[in-house]
């Protein structure tokens, strides 16, 4: 009998090693992409794509001539960092539809880590809204690409 618990003892303690690295893995994953992503929001701010080929061209744009939804995003973000926010609205007015979008799940995954939910309700929860959050700006996306070549 106590062979079996001293096997299982070990076992446990191999998994835990095991679990730390990949949460050791995971958040070098993503010091990397925030430290990625930081050095893009540095590139943006100062480099205007206006002005400069080292942001691409709209594709669907360049092969079409309609204007897709995200058209703008980029030249609307630069002005965003720069607080243009009236210049960034006439680019396209997604962009905040988006970033508050963003902003609202982190706020209310921070809300229900407070609230000390455990992991499996946070991704319940959490997954229940981005999808209806997805519907709705799939629908808003849609509308405004439609709208914006019509008018």
């Amino acid at each position: 009998m106590k062979k079996k618990n001293n096997n299982k003892y070990k076992i446990k303690k191999v998994e835990f090693k095991k679990h730390k690295f990949n949460i050791l893995f995971i958040y070098s994953i993503i010091f990397l992409i925030v430290i990625f992503i930081g050095v893009l929001l540095i590139l943006l701010k100062n480099i205007n794509p206006e002005t400069s080929n080292i942001f691409p061209p709209c594709i669907v744009y360049k092969l079409t001539g309609i204007k897709c939804a995200g058209c703008g995003m980029t030249r609307a973000f630069h002005q965003i960092l720069n607080l243009n926010f009236k210049e960034a609205f006439k680019l396209n007015p997604l962009i905040f539809i988006f970033l508050v979008s963003i902003i609202y799940l982190i706020a209310k995954y921070f809300i229900l880590k407070i609230q000390k939910k455990n992991a499996s309700n946070i991704k319940n929860i959490l997954k229940r809204e981005i999808k209806v959050i997805l519907y709705i700006l799939l629908i808003i996306t849609v509308g405004f690409m439609i709208l914006r070549n019509v008018i």
